[in-house]
């Protein structure tokens, strides 16, 4: 938000560059890379699987009546509300829409193993850090009166284990243009949509 991102064909300026009083709308994604939740999955699912435990994760994380994948998700509330105050500063008069992860992976207790070789159980596991993810997401956006943007629940049963011409998500070995285990053009079309109509209600309502 606030830092270039380099990338292989070169730096990206701030996404918070173009921000000035005059902004009157901002989009806004944030916090997925700072809980780690990708790398945390896939340090315990990609992990030798024990055929006596269900979950690599579950058996990893939720020790002690504690669970570090759930609290590496509650660590970023201060960083979310952070990132927000800032876009209000740089953007006093735009109206924020804040925009939620989509479904990744199945809760339903189902796996696809030709797709993502990880228990249902761990599927199930990261589902339940998204989700707690988007509430934070959701209940700051509401604090700072920013609109939130669901685009879990259009995304449900296109996640991951969908059929490949339906998915939203690649899977560890994508199939099309897009990094493992994020949005392909279906899924950003799929976002983008759902962005767009809660846009159009707020300025119609």
């Amino acid at each position: 938000l606030t830092e270039p991102q380099f990338t292989p064909k070169g730096s990206n300026h701030p996404q918070d560059k173009p921000l000035d009083s005059g902004t009157k709308l901002v989009t806004i994604g944030l916090s997925g890379n700072d809980a780690k939740i990708l790398t945390l999955f896939f340090e315990c699912a990609g992990a030798p699987r024990d055929p006596s435990k269900p979950s690599n994760c579950v058996e990893m994380f939720k020790t002690g009546g504690e669970d570090g994948f759930l609290d590496a998700v509650h660590a970023t509330r201060p960083l979310i509300e952070g990132m927000l105050t800032h876009v209000e500063a740089k953007a006093p008069n735009a109206e924020v829409f804040v925009v939620g992860y989509p479904q990744i992976t199945p809760n339903d207790g189902t796996d696809c193993p030709d797709e993502m070789n990880f228990t249902a159980e761990d599927m199930t596991y990261l589902d339940t850090a998204l989700r707690e993810l988007n509430a934070q997401l959701r209940d700051a956006a509401k604090r700072h009166g920013m609109t939130y943007v669901d685009t879990y629940k259009p995304s449900q049963g296109f996640n991951v284990c969908a059929p490949r011409d339906k998915r939203w998500i690649e899977s560890v070995v994508p199939t099309e243009p897009a990094y493992a285990v994020h949005p392909n053009p279906v899924g950003e079309l799929g976002m983008a949509e759902a962005v767009i109509k809660s846009i159009n209600r707020n300025y119609k309502g």
